[in-house]
């Protein structure tokens, strides 16, 4: 078997990076718009590494590994639209773990190779791509497993049972990169022919397109599961949000039984001339009359369920609290409009409750091509300079203050602006959002 010459490795090196950047990089952005920087380390540290062993098995000691390093730190600029020091911190990970991985290169590739070290260090360069190579692979995809698995909530081992398919790829590359190595051990002073350094990089190539095509088919399967879970638990919340409402609905029924009773029980009174037990009575239904709860119902099952159970427990704190409702911000997502709405109204009763006033009005409007939200409530004392720097005065300033920028997130992820002001002692959030002109008219009331 003859040599490559010089010419024949040119080539395989230049076009094994190129052309496994068109079609892993293409694959990822473009067809399946990958966008997760985590996972996006993690495919570029996997290339990296894999072009370093080549460049090593044709004797260019890694050097055209700067091309995919540089290709991915363009495409992950552009496409993930993230700052160019978090890019670098992402292209400068495989250097890294090769670094941490050169340490136990040589072990590793006499035990899989069942080959002494005087051999193995008789030929380093080569035999180093190969221990690289293996113990990079396997790490990488245990590094992915782990990253998603956390970023999904999920336990590892669950992650695990799942996606058996990821382990695929790594034991098939060992297998290859130990059957080359022993082809190679046979002849040693020839070293690779143009015909197996081929036929590794084009295994590499298809390896990867085969496990990054069942990746993202294992995404969309986790993905369908979530909306599946996030549906029933919307509908489960569309069925507690009206069996409220019709709670409410008996409720004021009994009032209205209860106040006729009352009506009744007062005109004799007046009729008998009894003047105190009238004023008696009187008081002792005042403080039911005073807070009944407020109650919104809108197009949005998820914003009335929001604002009507966050109103119904600061009327249980006996905070008046008033409601003008418009439109039902139905281009809004649900979780974002929970958390929005949530955080606000959470941040407002707890500052309301220490008032002598106790008082929270929550307005949502529109105004020509805007829906502009204003949350009011009384404060004992100023707090605007502390809202501005983002922080917050409770006793745990690192778990409460999530909850101001977590509003903030929200109103710039719809394009929308928030504002914070006092009116005397009275704290006003105003939030606008725009809506396009193709946006249905949404309505809701107050109630």
């Amino acid at each position: 078997m003859k040599k490559m010459n010089e010419l024949e490795s040119l080539i395989i090196a230049l076009c094994f990076p190129i052309v496994e950047n068109i079609i892993v990089v293409e694959f990822l952005y473009r067809y399946y718009e990958h966008r997760d920087l985590a996972q996006q380390m993690i495919v570029t540290a996997v290339l990296a590494v894999e072009q370093i062993f080549v460049d090593q098995l044709l004797g260019y000691s890694g050097f055209f590994s700067v091309i995919p390093i540089l290709t991915l730190f363009v495409v992950t600029v552009v496409n993930l639209h993230i700052p160019i020091k978090q890019a670098i911190a992402a292209v400068l990970l495989p250097f890294v773990l090769v670094a941490i991985m050169n340490t136990g290169v040589l072990v590793t590739a006499s035990w899989l190779t069942q080959t002494n070290l005087e051999i193995i260090t008789k030929y380093p360069n080569f035999l180093q791509a190969i221990g690289i190579f293996c113990i990079s692979k396997t790490l990488l995809i245990i590094c992915m497993a782990i990253v998603i698995s956390r970023h999904r909530h999920q336990r590892l081992s669950i992650w695990f049972s799942q996606g058996r398919g990821y382990f695929i790829l790594p034991l098939l590359s060992i297998l290859i990169t130990v059957f080359i190595l022993s082809m190679f051990m046979e002849n040693p002073v020839q070293g690779p022919t143009f015909l197996v350094a081929g036929g590794i990089i084009v295994s590499l190539i298809f390896l990867n397109v085969v496990f990054y095509y069942y990746m993202r088919k294992f995404f969309e399967e986790q993905q369908a599961n979530q909306k599946l879970m996030f549906n029933q638990k919307k509908y489960e919340l569309q069925v507690e949000n009206s069996r409220e409402i019709n709670d409410h609905i008996q409720e004021i029924r009994m009032f209205r039984h209860e106040y006729k009773r009352i009506l009744m029980v007062i005109n004799q009174y007046v009729k008998n001339g009894q003047k105190e037990e009238i004023e008696k009575l009187i008081q002792e239904n005042l403080t039911d009359l005073e807070y009944i709860p407020a109650m919104i119902q809108t197009n949005n099952s998820i914003l009335n369920f929001v604002i009507n159970h966050k109103l119904e427990e600061a009327a249980k704190r006996h905070i008046d609290c008033k409601l003008v409702v418009q439109t039902a911000l139905m281009y809004i997502a649900d979780s974002d409009l929970s958390s929005l709405f949530g955080n606000l109204l959470d941040n407002a009763i707890e500052a309301a409750e220490k008032t002598e006033e106790k008082y929270i009005k929550l307005t949502i409007t529109q105004k020509k091509q805007m829906d502009i939200i204003y949350l009011r409530n009384s404060i004992h004392e100023s707090v605007i300079h502390v809202i501005e720097k983002m922080q917050t005065t409770k006793p745990d300033k690192e778990l409460h203050g999530i909850g101001i920028k977590k509003i903030k997130e929200v109103v710039e992820r719809y394009g929308g602006e928030i504002y914070y002001y006092e009116e005397g002692m009275r704290l006003v959030a105003q939030i606008a959002f725009h809506r396009d002109s193709d946006d249905e008219e949404d309505e809701g009331r107050g109630i």
